[in-house]
């Protein structure tokens, strides 16, 4: 497994990854993509985007119950799709959260979920 991060320059994240993606299929032309990041964030990275300390971010879960995005896993490491915790800052307006930083996090969450659809058929 090769794992690497791309920064550059696109009029969308959708086109910077793609174009990532077709740099990765002329180095490695029998690779395939396992995911995109950032997606799936751990509890503490959710506490890290909220600026908060993990007390302080159970409180916060507790009080907004029913709006606070729905886990993807649950057991010893609950995840968020970053997206989904993003959205919801955004929308509340905790936080400015810049439209690139969003947009990338949503075209992730899609394009995870495709290879995920596409892997089990």
């Amino acid at each position: 497994m090769l794992v690497l991060e791309y920064t550059r320059a696109a009029d969308s994240a959708r086109q910077a990854v793609m174009a990532a993606l077709a740099e990765l299929r002329e180095i490695e032309p029998q690779g395939y993509l396992a995911g995109v990041g950032p997606d799936l964030i751990d509890f503490s990275g959710v506490a890290a985007l909220f600026e908060l300390n993990p007390k302080n971010m159970r409180a916060l879960m507790a009080k907004y119950g029913a709006l606070f995005p729905v886990p993807q896993f649950i057991g010893n490491a609950a995840c968020w799709h970053s997206a989904d915790i993003l959205g919801l800052i955004a929308a509340q307006g905790w936080r400015d959260i810049p439209e690139a930083e969003l947009e990338l996090a949503q075209c992730a969450r899609s394009m995870n979920r495709a290879i995920r659809s596409h892997a089990s058929v």
